[in-house]
């Protein structure tokens, strides 16, 4: 008698775009310039990365440079792979043109924040986080109500999202670092932008025109049971 087969655990292998290899390629080289040769570690520290001096002295290139120069390479290996999980099948659906154009808003997004809040703050920023985020944003939002696996746990697109915010947000408040956290929060608001479309004037006017809509249905529905809870015992109304 045969026993019976046993669930194999399936690892999921994306397949990522050249823009996908391209990005990670080129973060790889630039922290390896950094490790290599100290004038380039100088020069990244001091002006490609996004940190304290950034508005002072208006380095406004380092709101993108900071996205090829990591800090260290734990956060490299990490930022990465994220990326190479997430965004291939983003950027495989946007195409590699698009998906070139979202990160480059992302993290122009991010770093401006990340500036902004370096100067009120303090803090170093660099690596690609804003793009990670916004990948990790516009994935979400194309699983948004969808049931997933994710590492054994039964998460939404929705759910996952959450998440990540949570984490990045418990991240920054254990490293004392809120930089990083609007750095974070960018990339994830352009990415969900992207993928809703609540960029262009027309949809965000549907959206309004449906809220609007949804709000008197639910007005027009109240029932005299529903408005007897709003009223005191003494006969005046709850507001």
């Amino acid at each position: 008698m045969s026993s019976p087969s046993s669930p194999q655990f399936q690892f999921y292998k994306p397949s990522p775009t050249p823009a996908i290899i391209g990005l990670i390629v080129l973060c790889s080289v630039g922290w390896l310039a950094t490790v290599i040769f100290e004038p380039v570690r100088e020069v990244a520290s001091a002006s490609l990365r996004v940190d304290s001096m950034t508005i002072p002295q208006l380095e406004l290139w380092a709101t993108l440079s900071y996205a090829l120069f990591p800090l260290d390479f734990l956060n490299l290996f990490l930022e990465g792979l994220m990326i190479y999980f997430f965004g291939s099948d983003v950027a495989r659906k946007l195409g590699d043109g698009k998906w070139i154009g979202v990160m480059l808003v992302a993290t122009f997004v991010g770093g401006a924040l990340g500036a902004l809040s370096a100067f009120a703050f303090g803090g170093l920023v660099g690596g690609p986080a804003a793009a990670l985020n916004a990948c990790v944003a516009m994935y979400c939002w194309d699983v948004w109500q969808r049931r997933l696996s994710f590492f054994g746990l039964e998460l939404t697109g929705k759910t996952m999202l959450t998440a990540f915010v949570v984490i990045d947000f418990v991240f920054a408040l254990l490293a004392m670092n809120p930089t990083m956290f609007l750095v974070q929060i960018g990339g994830i608001l352009v990415g969900l932008a992207a993928s809703s479309g609540m960029w262009r004037p027309k949809i965000l006017r549907r959206h309004f025109h449906y809220w609007r809509v949804k709000r008197n249905l639910k007005v027009v529905a109240r029932t005299p049971e529903h408005d007897s809870k709003r009223r005191r015992k003494d006969g005046t109304w709850i507001n």
